[in-house]
């Protein structure tokens, strides 16, 4: 005895069955362009201009390291510089009457 439910479970694989059959639109892959090789000059190419960047961000590294350590120092002198003084002011100039 074929109940409902079988029945409509059978419908519903005979219309899937049609559709797989009646679609015409078969899977298609994506198509990539083959590049051709690359000549040694191309080659050297990259690899210098790789290089120089690295020179590039390598010397502008070195010039900031090296501007940090100068301004920093100017700072330390004007802090210390700053502290003497207040020190300074502090014992001699101070009136605590």
């Amino acid at each position: 005895m074929i109940t409902p439910e079988d029945r409509e479970n059978k419908l519903k694989e005979q219309e899937l069955r049609r559709r797989e059959l009646n679609s015409s639109s078969l899977p298609l892959s994506e198509l990539t362009k083959h590049k051709p090789p690359e000549s040694s000059f191309q080659r050297f190419s990259k690899k210098l201009v790789k290089f120089v960047k690295f020179a590039g961000f390598l010397v502008i590294g070195i010039a900031l390291i090296r501007a940090g350590f100068w301004l920093g120092a100017w700072i330390a002198h004007l802090v210390i510089v700053g502290i003497i003084a207040f020190i300074g002011y502090k014992i001699f100039l101070n009136n605590d009457d």
